[in-house]
C-alpha cells in the first residue's frame, strides 16, 4: 500500500500481519488516539502571511488567540468531517484540483477609472509550516486519499491535501468567494479545536 502521509498510519495498519500482532496494534492505536504527529506543509509565502493576518484579525476582533497551526487544523478537520458525513469523491477531486494551475497574471480592477489592469505575477516563494495533528484525523485523511487514488488514479498525500485546502481557502478569500471567511474560520476553530 502507498504511503498517504509522512506518518503512514493507514499503511502500517494495513500491513499483512499475524492476527495477534494486528490486534495488539489495533489496541495500541485505540488507546493512543489522542497522540499527535508533526506534519510539514509547504504553501506559498503569501498564503502563509495572509493566514497570519487573519489569525491576528481574529485575535484582535474576537479576542480568541489562534495560531496558524490551529487555523490550518480547523480547515483540515472541517474537510474530514464533511467527507465522513457525505460521500462525494467528485467533490473531493474538485477541491483538490481547484487552484492547481497557477495564474500567470493578476487582474486588478480600478472601478474609479473603469479599467482592468493585468499584472504579470512573479514566481512565489514557498514557506514550510510544521504543526501537529491528531493521529485519528491524519488516518481519516489517508483513508479518503486512498479511496480517491483507487477510484481515479490520482495520488495525494495528507500534506498535499492540507496545502491545497489551505491555498484554496485563502485564494477563495482573496477572490471574494469566502466573503464570510473570518466568521467561517472562527466557527470552525470554535467547533473543532476549542
Amino acid at each position: 500500500m502507498k504511503s498517504y502521509s509522512a506518518a503512514n498510519l493507514l499503511g502500517k495498519e494495513m500491513q499483512p500481519q499475524h492476527i495477534a500482532e494486528r490486534l495488539a496494534n489495533l489496541f495500541s492505536f485505540a488507546f493512543n488516539k489522542e497522540a499527535e504527529i508533526e506534519l510539514a506543509v509547504e504553501v506559498p509565502q503569501s498564503v502563509y502571511l495572509r493566514t497570519r493576518l487573519m489569525c491576528e484579525f481574529i485575535e484582535t476582533n474576537y479576542e480568541l488567540s489562534v495560531s496558524v497551526g490551529e487555523f490550518v487544523s480547523a480547515l483540515f478537520i472541517d474537510f474530514i468531517q464533511r467527507n465522513m458525513k457525505k460521500h462525494n469523491p467528485k467533490k473531493v477531486c474538485d477541491e483538490l484540483t481547484k487552484y492547481v494551475n497557477p495564474m500567470e497574471s493578476l487582474e486588478i480592477n480600478d472601478p474609479m477609472n473603469n479599467k482592468i489592469y493585468l499584472v504579470k505575477k512573479k514566481e512565489h516563494s514557498t514557506y514550510i509550516v510544521g504543526f501537529s495533528l491528531d493521529k485519528v484525523n491524519i488516518r481519516r485523511g489517508e483513508m479518503i486519499l486512498a479511496e480517491i487514488d483507487e477510484l481515479t488514479g490520482n495520488y495525494y498525500t495528507v500534506e498535499e491535501l492540507i496545502s491545497r485546502l489551505w491555498n484554496n481557502f485563502i485564494k477563495g478569500f482573496s477572490e471574494g468567494s469566502n466573503e464570510k471567511a473570518i466568521e467561517k474560520i472562527f466557527k470552525m476553530i470554535s467547533t473543532h479545536l476549542k
